[in-house]
């Protein structure tokens, strides 16, 4: 099949145009039956292709699947906005410091299973993308004691609020909840615009 016609669109385009062939056009004695035909042709025509490329199209609404959260989260934050977000936790990173309060996006890599020892964390691991980045991936412990739990998966895109530790492996982030005597400021974590705090 020629590659025009695979498109349903234009497939349509030619089939319709074989039913409106180029009338013969004779010096002042066109008939107005004859044009007011050709125009009826080509309004339904045009109409029956606007259907069929709005059945067929690329921007169909309603097209049966719908894209997974992790798959959304990913189409918000381009790859660069979110390496540019990783900057101030790159640097802590270089200094290896740690107890910062920091604010970045990072996406998931790795789920991993609750710690139960003493307060209850969701722990996952997240991607640094940020060039030439000394770390490349940090741990996340999300207190779920004080804060809901996140439904992270592989993939999903979150913007982080919280303290960091730095250590060999790339650190860790914690302090991802409010804080329940309230003396100092509180962390979060935004998952498909959501905040959990």
């Amino acid at each position: 099949m020629h590659a025009a016609l695979r498109n349903p669109v234009r497939r349509a385009a030619c089939v319709l145009s074989a039913y409106d062939p180029p009338m013969p056009r004779k010096k002042h004695t066109q008939n107005k039956n004859q044009s007011s035909k050709r125009g009826l042709v080509r309004a339904g025509a045009s109409l029956m292709i606007n259907g069929i490329s709005r059945c067929f199209g690329k921007n169909r609404k309603d097209s049966g699947r719908k894209p997974t959260k992790a798959q959304t989260s990913r189409r918000r934050r381009s790859p660069r906005k979110i390496a540019k977000s990783q900057q101030q936790l790159v640097q802590l990173a270089r200094a290896k410091r740690s107890g910062e309060m920091v604010r970045f996006d990072a996406r998931v890599v790795k789920t991993l299973p609750d710690d139960n020892f003493g307060d209850r964390h969701q722990r996952f691991i997240v991607a640094i993308d940020a060039p030439k980045s000394p770390i490349q991936t940090v741990l996340i412990a999300h207190n779920i004691d004080l804060a809901p739990r996140l439904p992270v998966e592989r993939g999903s895109v979150c913007r982080f609020f919280g303290q960091y530790e730095w250590n060999e492996k790339g650190g860790l982030l914690h302090w991802t909840h409010h804080d329940p005597s309230n003396w100092r400021e509180g962390g979060w974590i935004e998952l498909h615009g959501k905040r959990y705090d």
